[in-house]
């Protein structure tokens, strides 16, 4: 992604990440930004548990 560059551009050397997904994170390695991942989680309804269980279990999710 093109977002730790540009931090990386502007001298940034720490965020506040709010994020479950571990791919935005691993993007962040190697650029000398300190990441910490702050967790968002509601409450899984019936219309959106198997949505939220694919994102986990295929694409990588941390379950907060």
């Amino acid at each position: 992604t093109i977002a730790p560059r540009l931090l990386k551009q502007m001298n940034v050397s720490s965020i506040k990440l709010m994020t479950n997904n571990q791919n935005k994170l691993d993007a962040f390695k190697g650029f000398n930004i300190n990441v910490e991942r702050i967790e968002h989680w509601t409450e899984l309804h019936s219309q959106s548990k198997d949505y939220v269980n694919v994102k986990i279990k295929k694409m990588g999710h941390i379950k907060g």
